[in-house]
């Protein structure tokens, strides 16, 4: 949501490139990420309905909260609230949706997640660039600090959670879901892998590389075109939206195929990750062209397809490392991380690279680009630390396959 209207955002409350990138990523992922090891740490194998409905409950707080921000610490505060609200429900829903499928599906399974969280995302900018186009010139609730269209857009977005809580309430109806049932009876038995820890690890660094990038593009990429081609902020979140509603979901939809049928990238789906965060950095190098827009926006689309894949690989190939009895707190602990490197670093990064530029039209696509190349370079140090623990995890599964008890 900051992302359709940071132009407008920036402005009133007079922050630079930096500061913004700050306050809507790093305080956030900050704030994530704590929430996150609290939660993990005390969930244990309790249902997941308590967490899904105080987490959207929270988080709504927090997005409303935006409508009403008139300095930076009320920004920041509502950014906290929206942090601890997800710390709570993403590990959860995850869990669940993962554990609704056996091992030969658990990247579509998983897939169901990544598509679902950037149909959300995707659709939340174009919304939002849509809501603040239609109403610019309507006169808005006197309540509001100032009648700006963005702060009714956030409030207006918030209103589907309110629904959502309801819903859930009705559907728990006291009893605990059948996913949570599979988890906690899955838990008996399930050995770790050999250096599985290891290859959690690459998986961590990998999956957060890739993170960075889609956190950095999704913060600035509306800006970025506002300042290439001289467009509003509500037309350029509902270009950006547009071509993000389109392709994230099917890379990632693509991603869950190709991990699930591929033998190679199933054993190591840190392969499909680097191949895709490549292109994508490739991609996203032409903008600093300044090419026609639509060409622009093909790469945007080409970026997002590619980061698709790369993004659901992390995630799909944590799902078969560890106990399942366990998953909830590992995936926890996995969102935390790629959170508080990803976002904490990623809009934050590309803000100061941004702001280091005497260029000020050039200067953000550049920063994006070099944002891009960091991330390959640290995404491939994470392929080799995983693909190092890979043969002894082998060699342990085929002694076990060839003892007698087995």
């Amino acid at each position: 949501m900051p992302a359709a209207g940071a132009s407008l955002l920036k402005q009133e409350l007079g922050l630079s490139d930096s500061g913004f990138g700050f306050l809507s990523g790093t305080l956030f992922a900050l704030s994530y990420a704590a929430g996150v090891v609290v939660i993990a740490r005390f969930a244990g194998p309790r249902p997941m309905w308590r967490l899904l409905i105080g987490g959207i409950a929270c988080w709504t707080l927090g997005t409303m909260g935006l409508g009403f921000v008139i300095r930076p610490e009320q920004f920041a505060l509502s950014q906290v609230l929206v942090g601890i609200g997800q710390a709570a429900f993403v590990p959860a829903a995850v869990t669940l949706i993962a554990d609704s499928r056996g091992q030969d599906r658990i990247a579509r399974a998983t897939a169901r997640f990544t598509t679902a969280s950037s149909l959300g995302r995707s659709s939340a900018v174009l919304t939002a660039g849509v809501l603040i186009v239609a109403i610019g010139g309507v006169p808005i609730a006197h309540w509001l600090p100032s009648p700006t269209p963005w702060r009714a857009a956030f409030l207006m977005t918030a209103l589907p959670n309110v629904a959502l809580v309801l819903i859930l309430l009705a559907l728990r109806a006291g009893r605990r879901s059948a996913a949570d049932s599979v988890r906690i009876a899955r838990a008996a038995g399930t050995e770790r892998p050999a250096n599985a820890r290891r290859l959690r690890i690459g998986l961590f660094v990998t999956a957060s590389a890739v993170i960075v990038l889609v956190q950095s593009i999704a913060m600035w990429f509306p800006s970025t075109l506002v300042r290439l081609y001289g467009l509003d902020a509500g037309r350029a979140a509902v270009l950006a939206g547009v071509v993000t509603l389109l392709s994230v979901p099917a890379g990632q939809w693509l991603g869950g195929q190709l991990l699930d049928r591929i033998a190679w990238l199933r054993s190591l789906p840190t392969r499909a990750a680097i191949a895709g965060l490549a292109l994508g950095a490739c991609a996203i190098a032409t903008v600093t062209v300044q090419l026609p827009l639509v060409l622009t926006l093909a790469a945007l689309a080409v970026t997002n397809l590619s980061l698709g894949v790369a993004g659901l690989a992390g995630l799909a190939g944590l799902q078969r490392t560890g106990q399942p009895a366990d998953r909830a707190r590992t995936n926890g602990y996995f969102f935390a991380t790629v959170t508080l490197v990803g976002l904490g670093a990623g809009p934050l990064l590309t803000g100061m690279f941004s702001d280091a530029i005497a260029d000020p039209v050039r200067g953000l696509p550049i920063a994006l680009a070099s944002v891009a190349l960091i991330s390959l370079v640290v995404a491939t140090l994470g392929h080799l630390l995983a693909r190092s623990a890979m043969p002894k995890v082998q060699a342990k599964d085929a002694t076990k396959g060839a003892s007698p008890r087995s």
